[in-house]
C-alpha cells in the first residue's frame, strides 16, 4: 500500500503535517467545496471587469475587485451552511497531526476544539494550507481553474468575429 503524501507547514508557533486525502474522501469533499464555492466564484468573475486570472492583486486593480469580492462574500454568507463548513473542517482535521512544542504529534482531530477556541485565525491559516495540499494542482495550472479563468477573462475581451454572407 503507497502511503499519501504529506505536507508540513509552521503556523503560529505551531507545526501542523496535512496528508492529502484518499480519493473517497477528496472527491467528496470537492463537490461539497464546488457546490458552495462555485456560484461565489462565478458571481465574483461576472463582477470583474478587465482582470485576467495572472495578475496579482495590487492596489491598482484593487477597487476593481471590490465588487468581485463583495459577490463573492455575499453569495458565501447566503450558502455557506454549519454543516458544509463542519464536514469541510472535520474531514481535513481527520488527515491531519499537530505538533507541540516538544515535538510530540497529536491527531488534529482530538485537538481543534480547544486549539482553534478563540484563535480562529490559526483554524483559517490551517484551512487554506490544508486545502492547498489537497487541491493546489486544481488551482492552477491551464487546464483548470485558474487556466478556466483566463480563458473567460479572455472571452470577455475579445472582439467578436463578423460572419460575412457568400458572394454570389
Amino acid at each position: 500500500m503507497n502511503a499519501l503524501p504529506s505536507e508540513k507547514k509552521t503556523i503560529n508557533g505551531r507545526q501542523y503535517e496535512v496528508t492529502q486525502l484518499p480519493y473517497t474522501l477528496g472527491h467528496k469533499l470537492l463537490l461539497r467545496l464546488w457546490r458552495v464555492l462555485g456560484p461565489a466564484f462565478a458571481e465574483g468573475i461576472a463582477r470583474t471587469p478587465g482582470i485576467s486570472g495572472d495578475e496579482e492583486v495590487s492596489l491598482d486593480n484593487l477597487q476593481a475587485l471590490a465588487p468581485a469580492f463583495a459577490a463573492l462574500v455575499k453569495t458565501l454568507a447566503r450558502d455557506l451552511t454549519e454543516e458544509d463548513f463542519d464536514f469541510v473542517v472535520g474531514t481535513l482535521a481527520l488527515y491531519t497531526k499537530v505538533y507541540d512544542n516538544k515535538g510530540a504529534m497529536r491527531p488534529l482531530a482530538d485537538e481543534m476544539e480547544f486549539l482553534f477556541a478563540g484563535n480562529y485565525g490559526e483554524l483559517f491559516d490551517w484551512l487554506g494550507f490544508a486545502l492547498k495540499v489537497n487541491y493546489s494542482g486544481f488551482f492552477s495550472g491551464q487546464g483548470t481553474v485558474a487556466g478556466l479563468l483566463r480563458r473567460v477573462e479572455a472571452a470577455k475581451t475579445a472582439k467578436p468575429k463578423v460572419r460575412r454572407p457568400p458572394i454570389g
